[in-house]
């Protein structure tokens, strides 16, 4: 059996029908869907990519209990968190997550955008920013620390995933671009503010503490800019005083 549900065509479906297994399910709108013994549809008008899934799962007698996300974490990657806080000389206090990169350019949101915002929920509510981030994004991080007011912990590049979840975990709220960091957010059930570069509403976070705002962006603009400029700093401070004032649960 081959569950091949990822969205990168037309690799999947010859490296599924060479395994030569019997049963192979996959998405029809792939230009080789021919090579899936079960081809399932990718899209459903008005239903999350998460719900059209795991519903693809039914023709082969899977069921679920709902789409929200699930990352187990064990006591070693409590640990890894903990001393990352312990090596910057955080004691107590509240953390807020920032995370304004992404795997493209155009799903980044402008540094100097989210450094404002990191020294608002500093000034504003005493939290203690942390800007996560691969090691790739660690210049910019650090690019990114030097723009604030706030003194910010520096993750990116510090962390492994299980480390960073953990960390992500003991977040008040966690701002992000749409990226892995976002869905970690979900699976950790931290309060999330998500700057989505598309407007569909087929993707993005699933659980009810969330808020999505979007960007606005067309093809050309993809290769040229950043897909979320168009939203503004006081777009995310609403976001943020509707999150710390119980009113962001809707």
């Amino acid at each position: 059996l081959v569950i091949a549900l990822h969205g990168n065509d037309p690799d999947t479906a010859p490296i599924a029908y060479l395994t030569d297994a019997p049963h192979r399910l996959g998405w029809e709108e792939s230009r080789l869907s021919f090579l899936f013994t079960m081809p399932v549809k990718m899209r459903v008008e008005n239903e999350h990519f998460a719900e059209v899934r795991v519903g693809a799962l039914s023709n082969i007698g899977v069921a679920h209990d709902g789409i929200e996300l699930d990352m187990p974490l064990n006591q070693s990657d409590a640990e890894e968190a903990v001393a990352f806080l312990k090596k910057n000389n955080f004691q107590k206090g509240i953390l807020a997550g920032l995370h304004p990169f992404g795997s493209k350019p155009y799903k980044w949101w402008p540094l100097d955008r989210i450094a404002r915002v990191g020294d608002y929920l500093y000034k504003k509510y005493n939290l203690q920013p942390i800007i996560f981030g691969g090691i790739k994004e660690r210049e910019k991080a650090i690019e990114m620390s030097n723009m604030m007011e706030a003194k910010p912990l520096i993750a990116a590049g510090e962390l492994s995933i299980r480390g960073s979840a953990a960390l992500i975990k003991k977040c008040r709220l966690f701002i992000t671009t749409d990226s892995g960091p976002m869905h970690i957010a979900q699976a950790m059930r931290t309060p999330t503010i998500a700057l989505l570069w598309s407007t569909s509403t087929q993707t993005g976070p699933v659980n009810k503490e969330s808020i999505v705002l979007y960007g606005k962006c067309n093809n050309t603009d993809k290769v040229l800019t950043s897909c979320t400029e168009s939203v503004l700093v006081e777009d995310v401070i609403k976001a943020v005083n509707k999150f710390m004032e119980g009113k962001a649960l809707t």
